[in-house]
C-alpha cells in the first residue's frame, strides 16, 4: 500500500530509491567523458601558452636535479627541455611527452567514482603526485 501517493504519480523517486545499474553506468560515463573533455581542452589551452613551463621547468629541471641528486647521470644539465650529460647524451621531452594527459585521465576517473569529496580530493592529489613522480 503506498502512503505517499504524491511521489508516484509525478514521477519522482524517493530518497532511499537507488537508480538502475544501467542508469548509473550511464550517468558515469557521462560525467567520465565530460570532465576529462573539459580537462584536456584546458590543458591544450594551456599547453600553447605555458609550453615550457611544462616541458623545461615541470619535468625536464626535476630530472635532471634528480640524475644529479642521485650520482646516476654525472653533471646533468637541463636547458629548453632537453637534458644532457657531460659526455654528449642528450633527451629531448617533446610536446605531449610530459605526461599530462595521463594525469588527466586518472583525474577524470578519481573524481567520478563514489565517496566523499575528501577523499576523492585527497585520491586525486595523491595519484597525481605519484603519476608525476613516475613520469621523472
Amino acid at each position: 500500500m503506498n502512503t505517499n501517493p504524491s511521489n508516484e504519480s509525478s514521477g519522482r523517486s524517493t530518497p532511499g530509491r537507488k537508480r538502475s545499474p544501467v542508469v548509473s553506468t550511464a550517468v558515469f560515463i557521462a560525467v567520465f567523458v565530460g570532465l576529462f573533455l573539459v580537462l584536456q581542452q584546458a590543458y591544450l589551452y594551456g599547453k600553447q601558452h605555458y609550453d615550457d613551463l611544462l616541458t623545461h621547468t615541470l619535468n625536464a629541471a626535476p630530472a635532471a636535479w634528480l640524475l644529479n641528486t642521485t650520482g646516476l647521470g654525472g653533471t646533468v644539465v637541463a636547458h629548453n627541455g632537453v637534458i644532457r650529460t657531460p659526455e654528449g647524451v642528450m633527451v629531448d621531452i617533446h610536446k605531449g611527452c610530459e605526461g599530462f594527459e595521463v594525469m588527466i585521465l586518472l583525474v577524470s576517473a578519481v573524481a567520478v567514482f563514489g565517496g566523499t569529496w575528501k577523499r576523492r580530493i585527497v585520491g586525486v592529489v595523491l595519484a597525481s603526485l605519484w603519476m608525476y613522480a613516475a613520469n621523472l
